[in-house]
C-alpha cells in the first residue's frame, strides 16, 4: 500500500508496533528532523487511506441498518 520505504517504516513502527509518537522519533533520529518524520508518518497513513477508500472499505451498505 505505502510505496515510500521510509514511510512504510515509520507507519509499521508507530501504529504496527504499537510505539508511542515520541518513541518513534526517538527511534528515526538518524539524521532526520522532528517535521520530516512527522510528514512521513502523516503521508503514510494518507496512502493507506487512499488504498482503502480505493478497495470500497469504507463503503457502507444500505440495507444492513
Amino acid at each position: 500500500m505505502i510505496q515510500d520505504d521510509d514511510e512504510r517504516k515509520a507507519v509499521d513502527y508507530r501504529y504496527m508496533q504499537r510505539y508511542s509518537y515520541k518513541e518513534t522519533l526517538l527511534f528515526y533520529r538518524h539524521g532526520l528532523s522532528d517535521s520530516t518524520i512527522r510528514r512521513k508518518i502523516a503521508d503514510g497513513t494518507e496512502s493507506m487511506a487512499n488504498t482503502l477508500k480505493l478497495m470500497g472499505f469504507f463503503k457502507q451498505n444500505d440495507a444492513e441498518f
